[in-house]
């Protein structure tokens, strides 16, 4: 059970960093250029949203090895998990939030709110990670 935890617990510590990696880029290709068309609008649109899934998905291994280390510890409610659990719940709502500024930026075509809402959305979700990994 020792090397299937340990195992868990450098999984769950690699897609926390690709997590905060992926994290970066997404704030990346929020301030990549959006042009004056409604191709090149679509394009900026599409570039984050094929980004999105991966994210999640790295989010949802993250909450899976987490589970698994947790039932490994027997469930205990220590500080740090309870830190953990409340980031997780703080990342799903944020990105729920991130996700409608998006779709209301595409369909008001007004991506500089987008781009100050969505900044200051993946500053908090990059403290949460910080906050989470130092616990």
């Amino acid at each position: 059970m020792a090397e299937t935890y340990e195992l868990s617990l450098n999984l769950h510590k690699f897609f926390t960093y690709a997590l905060t990696i992926l994290s970066f880029v997404y704030l990346i290709f929020i301030f990549l250029p959006v042009g004056a068309t409604k191709k090149q609008k679509i394009k900026f649109t599409n570039r984050i949203r094929l980004l999105l899934p991966i994210y999640y998905a790295f989010f949802a291994a993250i909450c899976v090895t987490g589970a698994f280390n947790w039932a490994a510890l027997h469930f205990l409610p220590k500080a740090d998990i309870l830190v953990m659990l409340f980031s997780s719940v703080i990342f799903i709502i944020l990105n729920v939030k991130a996700y409608k500024a998006l779709k209301m930026a595409y369909i008001k075509d007004d991506f500089q709110k987008y781009r100050i809402k969505a900044a200051k959305i993946l500053a908090v979700i990059l403290m949460c990670i910080l906050i989470s990994s130092v616990v």
